[in-house]
């Protein structure tokens, strides 16, 4: 380094810290990608998967409270006089919360799932399809046909209870994974 000329001492300084400048400007974009990454899977997987999981719970209250008032129509019920529109009204109230329960749970399914959530996930879809095939469509059925047998509505009752509750305790653990996740990512 002693035989070159100040010139060139400094022009080797010069090209030194440019070196070192553009490293570390490139560590920096770096990071500044991976935070972003970051913060993107955090948004997609975690945040909105819980905004999906939220109408899911409200769809089966929604049906519960819909399959009780249909209920309300059985001839000799006092409540029947209170409604000013036919019991099909709640059956296709419950066909549209299927159809969004349905949309829901698959846009929720979409995300990307960590495998004890995949778990939860295989079990949630044998719930739903118990529910669909023993509390939506028969229900809804009942009410269209107006058949308020208690041989009819006893088991749609009792597995919608049963089914609604089982179903929003796993619910319950999603949104556990989804915010001990967003924690880890953060």
């Amino acid at each position: 380094m002693k035989s070159l000329l100040v010139g060139q001492r400094l022009y080797a300084l010069v090209a030194l810290f440019a070196a070192v400048l553009l490293l570390l400007g490139f560590m920096g974009l770096r990071s500044s990608s991976d935070i972003v990454a970051g913060l993107k899977t955090v948004y997609e997987d975690r945040t909105v998967a819980l905004g999906d999981l939220l109408p899911i719970v409200r769809v089966l209250r929604d049906n519960r409270a819909q399959f009780a008032l249909g209920l309300q129509h059985a001839p000799g019920n006092a409540l029947a006089a209170l409604h000013d529109h036919p019991a099909s009204f709640h059956a296709d109230q419950i066909e549209k919360n299927q159809q969004l329960l349905d949309a829901a749970w698959k846009k929720y399914t979409a995300t990307y799932l960590i495998p004890e959530e995949k778990k939860l996930v295989d079990e949630m879809d044998k719930l739903l399809q118990t529910y669909r095939q023993s509390v939506s469509l028969p229900g809804a059925e009942i009410l269209r046909k107006g058949d308020y047998a208690l041989d009819s509505i006893k088991p749609v009752f009792n597995s919608l209870n049963k089914l609604t509750d089982e179903i929003a305790a796993i619910v319950g653990k999603l949104v556990n994974i989804q915010t001990d996740e967003a924690k880890v990512e953060y």
